[in-house]
């Protein structure tokens, strides 16, 4: 799925979607359509739902770790198609019910844990790059309001992705 400016971005709970283990998103060539945007812009980003994410994404991280067979679970999640809609994202969360089960454990839904990183990320771009983006004056107005939390946030889950944790 392709964010602010055109970049990939990696979710950090799109585990292999890698939701979280945040692999990166293969991106349509045109990037998302309007209804996705439009689902991302739309979604109220909260502190509460990015704490929630987070630590479902550290514990699948933590678990991956002991378990050499949900680490290649979520290596494969990373490689499968199609992976460019929200809903590709959702479907390919749900067909992986062990890595599911991590975000479901933290009350977060399989289109939760696709939105949350995304919209985040998003919002974060707009607020660094200052120019155009799909974010929502609320997204924006919210990440400003909560940056350095965030930003921890997103140093963690992606200190995760790199696998450096």
């Amino acid at each position: 799925m392709r964010c602010q400016g055109g970049r990939l971005i990696g979710a950090g709970a799109l585990a292999g979607l890698a939701l979280t283990l945040a692999v990166v998103a293969e991106a349509a060539a045109d990037g998302p359509s309007e209804a996705d945007r439009q689902t991302l812009r739309t979604y109220a980003l909260t502190m509460d739902k990015l704490r929630h994410f987070g630590a479902a994404d550290k514990a699948l991280y933590a678990a991956s770790g002991r378990d050499p067979d949900l680490k290649a679970e979520l290596a494969r999640m990373a490689d499968e198609e199609p992976q460019e809609t929200l809903a590709d994202l959702q479907a390919k969360l749900a067909r992986h019910p062990r890595v599911e089960a991590f975000y479901r454990k933290e009350g977060l839904s399989d289109r939760e844990a696709v939105v949350i990183p995304l919209a985040t990320m998003e919002a974060m771009g707009a607020v660094d790059t200052k120019g155009p983006s799909d974010a929502s004056p609320a997204q924006i107005d919210f990440v400003r309001a909560h940056e350095a939390e965030i930003r921890d946030l997103l140093d963690q889950w992606f200190k995760q992705d790199a696998g450096d944790d």
